[in-house]
């Protein structure tokens, strides 16, 4: 079936009865390059003791009522393979290789003049979601090198050297200051902190396809073509 992409957002709530329960609006009028979200995963924050969905789409990011997918605030955004990352009340996002932004989320309508606290023209990146640990963002730059910023700023604190790390790989964070750059090749964990200390490195010989992993009862999954992985102690 062919997508109408001037409709509908592909994102959708559904009920336990997998039926549709509503769908947002075309944004084509007000935002004519809008393609809806592009292989960015929502989230769902508690604002004020209320819930809001945060979608990252090609032109906009947006904070939806997920009863019924009314927006709450709305700000120019670029959504595209990498997702947002959420701390401290503020969202990250990104575009690789475009602009990037940090929005405080308790706005109301159009945001983009309030609550935008800073932007980057140009951020060197491709697919892989940043995460945010403390005052730093950490993501993986392009094929190999790490990046880390001020989440305050976003001035670049370090990039540093992952050999052969994909640029697909989105970080976990973990409670204990780790970071786990996985993929079903060169898999990296480092410090969270302000200089680049490694702390593991391992290599699965796979594809190393862009699949985000999954966390588990302490033990990682993550797949490729040909093979899902389980990774952790037995």
């Amino acid at each position: 079936m062919k997508r109408d992409r001037l409709r509908a957002v592909l994102t959708v709530v559904l009920s336990a009865a997998l039926t549709l329960s509503w769908a947002a609006p075309s944004l084509a009028g007000n935002w004519p390059g809008w393609r809806g979200p592009c292989n960015t995963a929502p989230l769902v924050l508690d604002v004020r003791g209320k819930p809001q969905l945060i979608v990252a789409e090609s032109e906009v990011l947006r904070g939806l009522d997920p009863a019924g997918g009314e927006p709450i605030w709305w700000c120019k955004g670029w959504g595209f393979g990498a997702s947002p990352a959420y701390a401290a009340g503020l969202l990250y996002t990104e575009k690789g290789n475009e602009p990037a932004q940090l929005v405080d989320r308790t706005g109301q309508g159009d945001v983009t003049a309030t609550h935008v606290r800073w932007k980057v023209a140009k951020m060197p990146g491709d697919y892989a979601s940043p995460v945010i640990v403390g005052e730093y963002i950490y993501k993986i730059q392009k094929e190999g090198v790490v990046a880390c910023l001020k989440l305050a700023t976003g001035e670049p604190v370090f990039t540093g050297e992952l050999e052969g790390v994909s640029k697909l790989a989105s970080p976990v964070a973990t409670a204990d200051g780790r970071l786990y750059f996985v993929s079903t090749g060169k898999s990296y964990v480092i410090k969270a902190a302000a200089a680049l200390e490694v702390l593991g490195k391992g290599d699965l010989r796979g594809s190393g396809n862009g699949s985000s992993p999954a966390v588990s009862g302490g033990r990682i999954f993550i797949r490729d073509f040909d093979f899902l992985y389980c990774l952790g102690t037995k």
